[in-house]
């Protein structure tokens, strides 16, 4: 067996390595090194030694960016990854492409590779999944994929050939992170492990006391009026401080502020979302509840979408900025370093790894030399450095101690070290001395070691429920989701059959969503598998959409869970559990409570957290229905489950059962002036109005509305606002008189500002109208400029949807028409509202509702079943 280093060896960056067997040769990761020469691998030593197939263990560009070269020259050539690797990827190198082309037309510089050449590359690329024992195009090796942490998608790839075992780490992170778990050791011995070795000389910080630190001091410098630039990796490193950041807002750790996300961070997020079966239990778990976890959890979480945005991050009120690149040797974080960098108030902080020659590096040794006013030299020129500078160790790869015992664990008779400098692979090379291995290599880029191991008489048998993969024709890529293809997924009975044979197989307690797609459509033969199937791929699924459908099918219907640590694997209940341990609680138990609920109580939601055994109910008004809390606990006694129910009323449906109450009342229709105040901490709504309503019908009104929903209702007389004259010196209104001329201005108006407060940026102070969407805003910009005229201010539109308004009226507009399954979702990335019902409307139902949605809000609305 012999193994070559073509690249990142002995550095990082342009990593390459080829595997030589009497199986077939095998090369592994096709990377670029940015730097000023040297930034690609020895393609020269494949002359002789022709590769069967690449496999790419992820996507960042040092294991990838040269992949379209090697494809160019080797057309034909099968490149095996995983499903989230294939997403990345096309987004990683198509960005390289535009980079590439900016750098020809300003530099003359040649580009790499063509458009042309990575379109042929997604081309070739056959997707896999983790646990998925396959043999590669042209080789008798068996290659199985499995979870390596360190970003969405990685892997670590364990190779069956006929001289022994190989372990081949790619990056691998051991820690649990925010989006995705650690490493998951392969089981057995293997005869040779090659290691990255980033930080084989260092000892990282615990995770969780740095993530806190990181959050702790992000929210104390915006509480002080100053900004903050977090450089980040636009994969991996973004997403991690986004949820961070989030869940500690949306847990009440650190108060809001606003956040806003730059660059390419935001196609990634949206690729991380595509995926949820690859992601920690927590995201995923948002994600199927329509949540996206990084724009959804928190309304202060926004994307950047223009320049006004940008300027408005740079200028307006303090918050957090998250942009790539994380070494700020490009994209918008050198515009935003270039702008904040020179306040003493702001601070940027580091995040993740630095080149030694990028300006991330420079601003760590200005912090660590404590120099007063140093300079840095941005594309935007030479500035002087006034802002703190903090760095935090959130590394995606494991450490020296982390390392030395995942290897050792193998027992491996030779280890060879890559990735990594030659310090950090001294040390690792020390620390493994004392452990349970052989010999330890550490070679240099273009090295060949010569393995000899005498040839195995038997190959341990890899568990799997198909036959090997032979060579696959390459996929054309994610195909177009359509709600015909969600209507063929297996219904229960098809669900049941595969959960008896991946129980009557001897397969691994949890699996793959793929090996259980392949057991519906190859063993049950299934018409409407092999219809939503890719044929050019063997039959297997290539559409993450239909994958993620299909998953929640598996699930909902109670014959399968999600094994508890990693996401992506199902675990099959075992026969005859299914009618007392899970289809009671999901239909008996629902049905016991449910038949106690009155029509009126509107129950908008039910479902059942398994994990903490409850149900979970969800009303319009929850202080009506608490007067039926006892019955329904009651009916459940005894069964180990308890009721959970929503606190706050739905705010749309308390503004209509105040319509729905005066009617009824005595057909009084509030005006076009009257306004509703709900008092939700109060338990009270208010009816504001120059005509109120008749005494008498108020009266019978407030007691229907107090029977129907649990809140009181009242009226309070108020005087249509007049817009007052006069202006001060500096020719504005008293903000409250403008505040006063903006309610008359918007009085016609069918969408007015919900909210109107006074704010103040780096151009003074200025009037910021609140709308339910900002579009919303933007639609009567001829009523914002007559107040801007009468009232000498300066009027701003707030960039912040109001969610729970969205919500609201697009049930409002739907349920008229259709029923609704769940909640609706507020989707921020698409700015859609997403509408689960029970039956799909015809395209015109769909297209009408969905332009009058638009039409009041800019919104788009999206249905799902």
């Amino acid at each position: 067996m012999k193994i070559t280093l073509l690249g990142g060896g002995h550095e990082i960056g342009a990593s390459s390595i080829l595997i030589n067997s009497e199986d077939g040769n095998l090369l592994f990761d096709s990377g670029v090194k940015y730097s000023s020469s040297g930034n690609m691998p020895s393609f020269s030593l494949l002359q002789d030694t022709e590769p069967d197939a690449i496999i790419v263990t992820h996507a960042h560009l040092d294991h990838t960016g040269t992949l379209p070269i090697l494809t160019d020259s080797f057309p034909d050539i099968p490149v095996y990854m995983t499903a989230p690797t294939l997403d990345l990827i096309t987004i990683l190198l198509k960005d390289s492409l535009k980079i590439m082309r900016s750098s020809s037309e300003r530099e003359g510089e040649i580009p790499l590779y063509s458009e042309k050449a990575v379109d042929h590359l997604l081309s070739r690329i056959v997707i896999l999944d983790f646990g998925e024992p396959f043999k590669p195009a042209g080789s008798s090796s068996i290659v199985t994929f499995h979870p390596a942490g360190h970003i969405l998608g990685a892997s670590m790839a364990i190779v069956e050939t006929s001289e022994g075992s190989i372990v081949v780490t790619g990056d691998y992170s051991i820690q649990d992170q925010c989006t995705v778990p650690g490493a998951r050791r392969p089981p057995g011995r293997r005869r040779v492990v090659i290691s990255e070795s980033t930080y084989g000389n260092r000892l990282h910080t615990d995770r969780r006391i740095e993530e806190r630190r990181l959050v702790r001091q992000v929210a104390d410098k915006i509480q002080d009026g100053g900004k903050v630039l977090i450089p980040a990796f636009a994969l991996g490193r973004a997403q991690e401080i986004i949820l961070m950041l989030a869940k500690a807002m949306a847990s009440g750790d650190i108060p809001g502020f606003p956040i806003w996300v730059d660059g390419m961070v935001r196609q990634v997020c949206d690729a991380y979302s595509r995926h949820p079966s690859y992601l920690n239990p927590e995201p995923a778990e948002l994600l199927s509840k329509g949540v996206n976890p990084f724009f959804g959890l928190t309304p202060w979480v926004q994307p950047v979408r223009s320049p006004e945005d940008r300027q408005e991050a740079v200028i307006g009120p303090p918050c957090c900025i998250i942009s790539s690149s994380g070494m700020l040797t490009g994209g918008p974080s050198l515009y935003y370093a270039g702008e904040l960098a020179g306040n003493p108030d702001n601070m940027i902080a580091i995040t993740g790894y630095q080149d030694e020659e990028s300006p991330g590096s420079k601003l760590q040794a200005i912090s660590a030399q404590n120099r007063r006013s140093p300079f840095l030299v941005l594309d935007s020129g030479k500035i002087r450095v006034k802002c703190s500078i903090e760095s935090y160790s959130l590394s995606a790869h494991a450490d020296q101690t982390e390392m030395s015992a995942f290897i050792s664990s193998f027992k491996p008779s030779d280890v060879i070290l890559v990735h990594g400098d030659d310090k950090a692979r001294n040390c690792l090379a020390d620390a493994l001395s004392n452990g349970h291995v052989g010999r330890i290599h550490l070679p240099e880029n273009g090295d060949t070691i010569n393995l000899e191991f005498a040839a195995l008489k038997g190959r341990k048998k890899c568990i799997s429920n198909t036959e090997y993969h032979s060579e696959s024709p390459p996929i054309q890529g994610p195909q177009i989701k359509t709600n015909e293809i969600l209507m063929k997924l297996p219904q229960r009975d098809e669900i049941r059959q595969i959960r008896d044979l991946a129980l009557d197989r001897n397969l691994p307690s949890a699996m793959s969503i793929h090996q259980l797609f392949r057991i519906w459509s190859e063993t049950l033969e299934s018409k409407h598998s092999a219809e939503i199937s890719d044929s050019k791929n063997n039959g297997r699924c290539t559409d993450p959409f239909i994958i993620q459908a299909f998953t929640r099918a598996l699930i909902e219907s109670g014959l399968f869970r999600r094994d508890r640590k990693y996401a992506y694997l199902l675990k099959p209940s075992p026969a005859g559990m299914e009618s007392k341990d899970i289809e009671e609680p999901k239909i008996s138990i629902l049905d016991k409570v449910i038949k106690h609920i009155p029509e009126n109580m509107k129950l908008l939601k039910k479902g059942l957290d398994r994990s903490n055994r409850e149900i979970v109910l969800t009303f319009a008004f929850p202080l009506a229905a608490e007067k039926i809390l006892p019955i329904m606990n009651e009916s459940i006694k005894g069964t180990g489950w308890k009721i959970r129910m929503n606190s706050g009323a739905n705010l749309g449906e308390l503004r209509a059962a105040v319509a729905r109450c005066l009617e009824d009342a005595g057909g009084f229709a509030p005006g076009t002036d009257t306004k509703i105040s709900i008092l939700n901490d109060q338990a009270r709504v208010i009816i504001k109005a120059e005509a109120l309503p008749p005494e008498g019908i108020l009266k019978k009104a407030s007691e229907k509305f107090l029977e129907m929903t649990g809140f009181k209702l009242s009226g309070e007389k108020v005087r249509k606002p007049r817009p007052p004259a006069g202006l001060d010196s500096c020719g504005k209104m008293e903000i409250n008189a403008a505040y006063s001329l903006a309610d008359s201005i918007f009085l016609s108006s069918a969408t007015p500002p919900y909210r109107k407060s006074r704010k103040r940026d780096s151009h003074g102070e200025f009037m910021e109208l609140a709308f339910i969407t900002p579009e919303v805003g933007r639609m009567q910009l001829h009523l914002i400029q007559k107040l801007e005229m009468e009232s000498g201010w300066r009027i701003m539109i707030s960039q912040s949807p109001n969610q729970d308004a969205l919500k609201n009226l697009a049930r409002e507009i739907a349920s008229q028409e259709m029923e609704l399954k769940r909640e609706p979702s507020f989707m921020a990335i698409n700015r859609s509202v997403r509408l689960k019902v029970r039956n799909l409307p015809d395209h015109g139902l769909a297209s009408r509702l969905n332009d009058e949605f638009r039409k009041m809000t800019g919104f788009n609305l999206e249905f799902t079943v």
